[in-house]
């Protein structure tokens, strides 16, 4: 794939990423999952709380973490669905498959997702440094997903 179309899906995760309502600006992610052999979008997802509820998965205009005090990477139960679990339920949805996939999304993904990624057959994740390593690219490389880090954020 050229360059120029990752720098473009990185351009459109950190649109998504602004359709987030995530109270932590510095959390709000986006996600792109492309089909590597055809070069074209698959699925799209972002950050939020579940489809049809509130806002915020405190309620309206309450981040649940920062209410309890729960620190990022604890407690996964507790607030949004991460922008690549949605964008891998989209896809489920829709009946597209994940298989060999390519997963862009503009932060390192969690140990979490890392490991649905792995279990979906992703095959390869980009992801921009934000300053949060969570320990993610870890679990995917380890487990046969290529990883490779965007040097060129948009």
């Amino acid at each position: 794939m050229k360059e120029k179309h990752k720098r473009a899906y990185m351009e459109i995760c950190h649109m998504l990423a602004k359709l987030s309502e995530c109270l932590r600006k510095n959390r709000q992610f986006g996600a792109v999952l492309v089909d590597p052999v055809h070069n074209t979008i698959l699925a799209t997802g972002y950050n939020g709380y579940i489809r049809g509820g509130s806002t915020h998965c405190g309620g309206e205009g309450v981040c649940l973490r920062e209410k309890l005090g729960i620190k990022s990477g604890e407690q996964f139960e507790t607030g949004c669905i991460h922008a690549e679990e949605n964008v891998i339920i989209n896809a489920a949805r829709q009946g597209i498959s994940t298989v060999g996939a390519w997963l862009f999304v503009n932060g390192e993904p969690c140990k979490l997702c890392a490991r649905r990624m792995v279990q979906s057959g992703i095959a390869r994740v980009i992801y921009e440094p934000c300053g949060y390593p969570s320990g993610g690219a870890e679990v995917l490389m380890a487990n046969g997903v290529e990883v490779e880090v965007s040097a060129t954020p948009p």
